[in-house]
């Protein structure tokens, strides 16, 4: 119940602020599929760049800041662009489904061709 009343919650949410120098996850993914942008920064470590990735895939990494001040200004100005808020209200989700992010077919793919690059390599330098 509490998981539902939290996904109501981002109605009421223009834009999300994530968290530095360790961004959200979980919740970042939430508030995109509840059509809420979020601001993010991308630091130097992985902890701090895999929502970069979530926002490269989905294909909107205007809303990735790569300093403070970018950090500000990305959010200024989604704030103050009412068009651009309602267009993503209403197409984040479908975004995130139409994304790699949300396609489990094309990950489990591509693992398990990793999985068998890597069994060839092994079994080549055993010989």
């Amino acid at each position: 119940m509490r998981y539902f009343r939290q996904m109501r919650l981002l109605a009421d949410v223009d834009i999300a602020l994530d968290t530095s120098p360790y961004p959200g996850g979980l919740t970042t993914c939430e508030a995109l599929y509840m059509g809420v942008p979020v601001v993010t920064m991308m630091g130097n470590r992985h902890g701090a760049r895999f929502c970069y990735s979530f926002f490269s895939n989905v294909g909107i990494k205007e809303f990735v800041a790569y300093g403070k001040q970018d950090y500000v200004n990305i959010a200024v100005a989604a704030a103050q662009d009412k068009q651009l808020l309602c267009l993503l209200r209403h197409n984040l989700r479908e975004m995130m489904q139409k994304s790699p992010l949300m396609n489990a077919e094309m990950y489990m793919r591509d693992l398990e061709h990793l999985y068998m690059r890597l069994l060839c390599d092994n079994s080549k330098g055993e010989q």
